[in-house]
């Protein structure tokens, strides 16, 4: 005897090949489906798969089925579990897609287990259809934030930070008026708890959030230097970032943007000594070169990211700065002209990629909306950087950097 399979469906607002992916590709399933998954470079019949959430909870399996864009078939086998069997099915209809979720193959003693999958499955095709639909993962916008730009503790950066601890999630800068600023965090800070939750990776950010929304308060402890504090803040509310609608549109946007960025930076340099310029203001801190040398490695990675979440990747990660990342840039490009001009090149190619998208890129919100969302949001990383550059030209004493701003 068997137990009735969990059943759910949708009505999407866009053609079935363009929600079809939905089922095969990461940077698809990991904002609507899971938190993390592996699939072996390319989803394929008889090809296995991983899914994981942040709650630790793990799926392995393979497809059994893959019928574009009608049809898809999986194996699903948590840990502990018996294997079960999920099928999706696309239906087009005069309204755009009818997709249908089975979860099957429980037998008479897995009514808990069939229990614990519906729960599971409860709002998921909800979340699918805001993904394809507007092209943000419905999860993320769900989700309370802290206010804060966020970095690796590396062993150079404790170092540096004076703080007595080997795990954490470093400050890198808060934003304006959010939870964070107005509880006293400050660029810097090493964050080692929130909420109860030890930080060692940045996935225990969201671990730490499970049950939380916008408004609530909870317990932050980090380090400033080699003194530990206790805070409550306040989580803050997140909306959706107003993006350009057109491929046209993003790289008008982003190329006006680009002008005001190296134009800044120009003025901020300007007869600035190139000794100067070379000069680290503290042991561990970056030069204002150095500085222009990680916004020109930035470019290049975000121009990488672009073309891998363009190719159906989920998006490459960033590991840390370590001291690789700048020797070869600063070896061909020894001075300020010769990083500037190297910038703005970066942030040509940067433009063109953008050109490179064909117009109807814009109709898959997933893939152009993540890409428009990466580029916009690259934006506030170079005016933090050129923030660092205005800070540390002061320290050493060039008076004229505040009034270039």
């Amino acid at each position: 005897m068997t137990t009735a399979p969990i059943t759910d469906e949708v009505l999407i607002a866009a053609k079935p090949d363009v929600i079809f992916p939905a089922f095969l590709e990461m940077q698809h399933l990991n904002r609507w489906l899971c938190n993390h998954s592996d699939l072996h470079y390319r989803a394929r019949e008889d090809g296995y798969f991983y899914f994981g959430w942040n709650d630790n909870y793990q799926v392995v399996g393979k497809f059994k089925v893959i019928d574009s864009p009608r049809r898809v078939v999986i194996t699903w086998q948590g840990g502990g579990e018996p294997v079960t069997e999920v099928e999706y099915t696309l239906e087009a209809t005069d309204g755009g897609t009818r997709v249908k979720m089975t979860h099957s193959g429980y037998g008479e003693n897995d009514a808990q287990l069939r229990e614990n999958h519906r729960r599971g499955w409860e709002g998921l095709l909800n979340d699918l259809k805001a993904l394809i639909e507007t092209g943000f993962d419905a999860r993320l916008y769900r989700r309370p934030m802290l206010g804060v730009f966020i970095d690796a503790l590396t062993p150079e950066r404790k170092a540096a930070l004076g703080v007595p601890v080997d795990h954490g999630i470093v400050i890198d800068n808060v934003m304006e008026g959010m939870g964070a600023q107005r509880a006293g965090l400050q660029r810097g800070d090493v964050i080692v708890e929130l909420n109860g939750v030890p930080m060692r990776t940045f996935d225990d950010i969201s671990a730490a959030y499970k049950g939380k929304r916008g408004g609530d308060r909870v317990p932050v402890a980090f380090y400033r230097g080699a003194e530990k504090h206790q805070v409550e803040m306040e989580l803050g509310k997140r909306s959706m970032p107003e993006l350009p609608h057109t491929v046209a549109e993003l790289a008008a946007r982003m190329l006006e943007t680009y002008d005001g960025l190296a134009a800044e930076l120009d003025k901020l340099i300007k007869n600035v000594p190139e000794h100067t310029l070379a000069a680290a203001p503290q042991p561990g801190e970056w030069s204002a070169n150095q500085n222009l040398a990680h916004l020109i490695w930035s470019e290049r990675f975000l121009q990488m990211d672009m073309w891998n979440i363009y190719g159906g990747g989920f998006g490459i990660d960033w590991p840390d700065n370590n001291v690789l990342q700048l020797a070869g840039i600063l070896t061909n490009h020894p001075t300020s002209d010769d990083l500037m001009a190297e910038l703005k090149r970066a942030f040509t190619a940067t433009i063109a990629a953008i050109k490179a998208m064909p117009p109807e890129t814009a109709d898959r919100k997933v893939i152009y909306m993540r890409i428009a969302e990466t580029v916009t949001n690259y934006v506030d990383h170079t005016r933090e950087h050129i923030g660092q550059i205005r800070s540390t030209l002061e320290q050493l004493g060039v008076k004229k950097a505040e009034a270039a701003v």
